[in-house]
C-alpha cells in the first residue's frame, strides 16, 4: 500500500520525509513574531498565536542534533527573518483533533515536495543510530539516490510532552 509522504529538509542538508496526514499546513513566520518561553529545551523557538490557539515553533533540526549528542548550531535569527514552517498534527488527517494535544510547528529549510511511497519497503534504522535519535524515526528510504529517513510524528509529540512538564 502507497502512502504520500512530504519530504523536507533541515539546515544541515539533513533530508526527512513525514506522513502526510501529519501535516495540516505550511506556513511563513517571521523571527519577531515568535514569543520565546523560558525553562523549555532550546529547540523549542517558542509559541505564536494562529487564529486563537498557541503554536509551539520547533528548530527541528536542533532537536535531532541534540538526541545525537551533539551540539546543536548556533544560528541566530534576526528580528526581521522569515521562517518557513511545517505545522504538524499528532493525529492523522480525519482524526478527532485533541485540543489538549500541543499544536508543533517545524522549521524547515526547504520543502522538497509530497512522494509517494510504499511503507513496507522502509529500510531498518542502522543499529549503529543512537537508541534516542532511532525512536524518532520509522525507517529508511532512498530517494534520488539520497537516503531519506522517515519521522516518526508520534514520538516527536510524545517527547515534547515530556520536555514541556
Amino acid at each position: 500500500m502507497v502512502k504520500d509522504y512530504f519530504r523536507i529538509q533541515l539546515r544541515q542538508s539533513v533530508q526527512l520525509a513525514l506522513p502526510l496526514e501529519s501535516v495540516s499546513e505550511v506556513m511563513t513566520l517571521a523571527v519577531s513574531d515568535i514569543c520565546p518561553v523560558p525553562g523549555v529545551t532550546s529547540a523549542l523557538l517558542g509559541v505564536v498565536n494562529q487564529r486563537g490557539q498557541l503554536l509551539w515553533v520547533l528548530e527541528l533540526a536542533d532537536l535531532l542534533t541534540d538526541l545525537l549528542g551533539l551540539v546543536p548550531s548556533s544560528i541566530q535569527y534576526r528580528k526581521r527573518d522569515r521562517l518557513t514552517l511545517l505545522v504538524i498534527n499528532p493525529n492523522p488527517a480525519g482524526a478527532k483533533a485533541d485540543h489538549a494535544s500541543p499544536r508543533l510547528a517545524c522549521v524547515v529549510s526547504t520543502l522538497k515536495g509530497i512522494v509517494s511511497l510504499n511503507p513496507e519497503k522502509l529500510d531498518p534504522i542502522p543499529a549503529s543510530f543512537s537508541p534516542a535519535f532511532s525512536s524518532f524515526l520509522t525507517g529508511l528510504i532512498e530517494i534520488e539516490d539520497l537516503p531519506v529517513a522517515v519521522l516518526n510524528v508520534s514520538a516527536l509529540f510524545a517527547a515534547l510532552r515530556i520536555v514541556e512538564s
